[in-house]
């Protein structure tokens, strides 16, 4: 896991963690909470996923839900708004 929290005067830290999925990994944990629910983006490889449709967040929680399953080496993304 690599995580990056850049500190900018005046603005939220946005966290950014990247997962290296194993074969038909589902489960992630993240290192915090956003501060809005809303502000959850998710990328494999690249393209971005949809909140609530290809994956769930509960707390620390990130559950993938798919259209596809994660091999090993897929490179997930995760961004957020932190408090």
């Amino acid at each position: 896991m690599d995580l990056n929290v850049p500190i900018v005067p005046g603005l939220p830290d946005w966290v950014k963690v990247v997962f290296i999925a194993t074969n038909g990994q589902t489960s992630f944990t993240l290192p915090g909470v956003a501060e809005d629910p809303d502000s959850y983006l998710l990328t494999v490889n690249g393209i971005e996923y949809a909140r609530n449709s290809d994956f769930l967040v509960s707390g620390t929680a990130l559950t993938w839900l798919g259209p596809f399953l994660l091999k090993a080496g897929d490179r997930v993304l995760v961004a957020y708004c932190e408090s």
